[in-house]
């Protein structure tokens, strides 16, 4: 399953459970996302030749993140570019969420362990603008 959660016609993240789709290489982030999110299913033998990416000189504004749920649940909070909560999803074991755009929020509902990918280099907590708590925040659902 692929969830878009979006507001006002942005998507704000990308919930995909783990039930892969057909074979093939698929992504789920638009082709001008900052950080490309897909899955590649192929199989036994199949070969991906190999080969290294041209150096390409990219600008990136924005930072997105990748986090794969190994164990445990999580309540994510999701927020508009404003900060007002659009809605909340539980992580499961295997879920993979790609944070795109808006705020995020995160509650352990069960002891968690959670990998996680973005842009670098991390220049330290002043890159994060923090919201005020929603009520209910955390809930869960």
């Amino acid at each position: 399953m692929i969830e878009h959660i979006v507001s006002n016609g942005t998507i704000l993240a990308i919930h995909i459970r783990p039930e892969p789709g057909p074979e093939g290489i698929r992504f789920f982030t638009p082709d001008d996302s900052a950080l490309q999110c897909g899955e590649i299913i192929r199989p036994a033998g199949f070969v991906i030749p190999s080969h290294a990416h041209a150096p390409l000189e990219r600008r990136v504004s924005v930072t997105q993140e990748v986090l794969v749920f190994h164990r445990g649940r999580v309540c994510a909070d999701f927020f508009d570019e404003d900060g007002a909560k659009v809605c909340s999803r539980e992580m499961l074991p295997g879920d993979v969420l790609c944070l795109v755009s808006g705020g995020h929020g995160f509650t352990m509902l069960e002891a968690a362990h959670i990998f996680e990918v973005k842009q670098g280099p991390y220049l330290g907590e002043h890159e994060k603008r923090r919201f005020e708590p929603a009520e209910g925040e955390g809930e869960g659902g």
